[in-house]
C-alpha cells in the first residue's frame, strides 16, 4: 500500500469520525445554566428541553461538591459570566458544581419549562473568613461504628502466643453486645482485611455519633488517640482530612472518659496522645483510637475482654449523664 492510499484512508476515516462526532452533538440535550446568588443562598437553575432529561438526572451532594448526573449526554450554555461564588465542569454526561461554602442543598424537578432548581445555602462569609462552622453539639450517642484494627494479611502485632487482629476482633465483638441500647456496627466482622480508606468510607456512610477503632501496643499501659487540634485556613475547613475539626473537644472528652475507666477496672495505665491519623481526621463524628496493653502482659480471656467492654460502655453512659 502506497503512502498516498494511506494518507487518504486516514484522512476519510478522520472526517467519517468528525460527521459521527457533529451528528451526536447535534443530538445532545441543550442544559442552560443561569444562577443568582441572595445573601447566603445560591440559586442555580439547569433548563433542559425535555422534561425526561430532568426526571432521569440524579444530584449528588458531598461536602463542597454537587455532581448532576445527566441521562445522556449534553451540551452546557451558560449566559452569564464566571462567579467566583461557584466553579462547574463538564465531563460525559456529568456536571459538576463546586462551592466553597457549601451548607445544605434543597433540590427541585419543575417542568414547563423542565429544568432542575438547585438552591445551595452557604455559610456566610465571615464565618468562612474567620475560619470556623456552625457549633456541633453531641449528646446522645445512639449510632456508634466500632473499628477492629488490622485482619486478614495484616496481623497487627504478631507473637507466637497471639495476634493482634484476633484479640481486636473479639473485643469489637464484646462491645457490640454490651452496648444494647444503641446501634453498633463493626468495619468488619471476621478475620478479612479492610484498607484504611474503606473503614474511613464505611464509617462516614453509617454517620455515626461516635467511632471507636481497638488496637493493642508492645508495652504495659493503655494509649488513648485523639487527632491533633489544628486551626485550618479558609479552605482547609472544607477538606476530607479536616472533617475532624467540628469535633475534636467531644473526641477528647469521650477518650479521657474511657481512659479513666479502664484504668479504675483494669488497674492499668493510660496515656493520651495526639495523632493526624486518618482514621480520626477523616471522620465526622467522634473518634477514638483505643490501644490496648500487649497480650504479653495482660490476660485477654473472656472474662477480662467482657470487662474492657463493660468500662468503655460505662464511660459513654458516664458521659451523656454528665453532658
Amino acid at each position: 500500500m502506497s503512502i498516498k492510499t494511506c494518507r487518504k484512508d486516514i484522512i476519510v476515516i478522520v472526517i467519517i469520525i468528525l460527521i459521527f462526532g457533529l451528528k451526536v452533538s447535534a443530538n445532545a440535550e441543550k442544559v442552560r445554566l443561569r444562577y443568582s446568588l441572595d445573601k447566603d443562598v445560591l440559586k442555580i437553575v439547569l433548563q433542559t428541553e425535555t422534561d425526561k432529561f430532568v426526571n432521569d438526572a440524579n444530584i449528588i451532594s458531598s461536602y463542597t461538591l454537587l455532581k448532576i448526573e445527566f441521562p445522556d449526554e449534553f451540551i452546557l450554555q451558560v449566559s452569564q459570566s464566571d462567579t467566583d461564588v461557584f466553579y462547574y465542569h463538564q465531563k460525559d454526561n456529568n456536571l459538576y458544581i463546586k462551592t466553597k461554602g457549601l451548607k445544605k442543598v434543597k433540590v427541585n424537578k419543575l417542568t414547563s419549562p423542565p429544568r432542575i432548581v438547585l438552591n445551595i445555602y452557604l455559610y456566610t462569609d465571615e464565618t468562612i473568613r474567620r475560619g470556623i462552622l456552625p457549633a456541633v453539639i453531641i449528646k446522645k450517642i445512639k449510632k456508634i461504628v466500632i473499628d477492629p484494627g488490622h485482619g486478614g494479611r495484616d496481623y497487627g502485632i504478631y507473637t507466637p502466643s497471639f495476634t493482634e487482629k484476633k484479640i481486636t476482633l473479639k473485643i469489637a465483638t464484646s462491645l457490640q453486645k454490651t452496648f444494647k441500647e444503641k446501634k453498633v456496627f463493626l468495619t468488619r466482622t471476621d478475620d478479612r482485611y479492610v484498607s484504611i480508606m474503606n473503614r474511613i468510607f464505611y464509617i462516614r456512610k453509617k454517620k455515626p455519633d461516635l467511632m471507636i477503632s481497638i488496637h493493642m501496643n508492645m508495652s504495659k499501659q493503655a494509649v488513648i488517640y485523639t487527632d491533633v487540634e489544628r486551626k485550618p485556613n479558609n479552605e482547609e475547613i472544607y477538606m476530607l482530612s479536616y472533617s475532624q475539626h467540628q469535633y475534636i473537644k467531644y473526641s477528647k472528652g469521650i477518650g479521657r472518659l474511657i481512659g479513666e475507666t479502664l484504668m479504675k477496672k483494669l488497674h492499668i495505665k493510660v496515656l493520651y496522645k495526639y495523632l493526624p491519623l486518618p482514621i480520626l481526621s477523616y471522620i465526622s463524628s467522634p473518634a477514638i483510637i483505643v490501644e490496648l496493653p500487649s497480650a504479653d502482659f495482660f490476660d485477654y480471656n473472656p472474662q477480662n475482654i467482657n470487662k474492657i467492654a463493660k468500662a468503655i460502655v460505662e464511660a459513654i453512659n458516664k458521659y451523656e449523664k454528665e453532658f
